[in-house]
Order: C-alpha cells, then structure tokens, then sequence
C-alpha cells in the first residue's frame, strides 16, 4: 500500500495538525469543551461563517478592507481567533 501513495503531492487538510513532518498524515478535532453552534461541528460553523462574510464582501471593498480581511475580521467578531480558529475568550464567557 505505501508504493501507492509514495511520491504523491500531500494536500493540506483546513483545521488540522500534522503527526508526520510531510504532512501525509494529520489529526482534527473539535474544540473540547466548546458548545457546538447547532447540528454542526465547530470546523464546518468557522466555514460556514467565513463563507457568508466572504459572499457579503464579494465584489466590493467594504471600508477599504479587502474580502478576505473582512471575512477573517467578521470571524474575530463572532468570538473566534482567526489566527487559530478556536473560541475566544469572548465566545466561552458568551456561552456561558
């Protein structure tokens, strides 16, 4: 099995962390002890948020800040750290 993927491009899994240094095997977990937002698991929540600001900036600047700067902005405003997506302060002390 291994001759089957060896030399094969790795791609890179969004929430994930890596357990061997090339990147072909990783992990990924939901935030323990953080409330899901509804039916959804808190990765695909974080996706679903950036996507909805992302569509609102589309096609526009909004204040000058580019769409995807709003998008990661919107993120942190929703209590979210857009730099390691997980809570932040602010969200475990809303959803408390």
């Amino acid at each position: 099995m291994t001759a089957v993927v060896t030399g094969q491009p790795i791609h890179a899994v969004p929430f994930t962390a890596e357990i061997v240094s090339n990147g072909a095997l990783s992990w990924g977990c939901d935030p323990v002890g953080v409330a899901r937002p509804g039916p959804v698991s808190w990765r695909q929540w974080v996706c679903e948020r950036l996507a909805q600001a992302l569509v609102t900036a589309r096609g526009q600047t909004v204040d000058g800040i580019e769409p995807w700067r709003f998008a990661l902005e919107r993120l942190r405003l929703d209590g979210v750290d857009p730099r390691t997506f997980v809570p932040t302060a602010a969200w475990l002390e809303a959803a408390a």
